[in-house]
């Protein structure tokens, strides 16, 4: 476990900033980037018996509980509700300029990622 003030010194020497004003960017940071998660239920490949039948918004990488379970989306549901959402807490307006990075973590085939990014594209 790293102590305080190793994290400070680490923090110091590697980034040049101190732990309070990596505190004031990480805040900003959150109020300006909105990040959503989205999973597949269960994680049972459909080729050793298994098939989705639920889906997972909001949950967290290291398999925190998401926001909401439900039956299978399609592609376009699923941008639409992670857009909502995200949109809930960031007050964009029109013309405001976004990035979207769709990563299926390397379980998703390349190809269903592309469904999924080409509904946020029109979104």
């Amino acid at each position: 476990m790293v102590e305080a003030a190793q994290l400070e010194t680490i923090l110091n020497v590697l980034l040049g900033v101190t732990t309070a004003l990596l505190g004031v960017a990480c805040r900003e940071i959150r109020l300006k980037y909105g990040l959503m998660t989205f999973l597949m239920h269960p994680s049972i490949p459909p080729d050793h018996g298994g098939a989705s039948t639920q889906d997972e918004l909001g949950m967290g990488i290291h398999g925190e509980a998401g926001i909401e379970r439900g039956p299978v989306r399609t592609a376009d549901e699923i941008a639409q509700v992670m857009t909502e959402r995200v949109l809930q807490d960031l007050p964009l307006t029109s013309g405001d300029r976004v990035a979207i990075l769709v990563n299926g973590l390397g379980a998703t085939p390349p190809e269903e990622l592309y469904l999924l990014f080409r509904r946020f594209k029109w979104l």
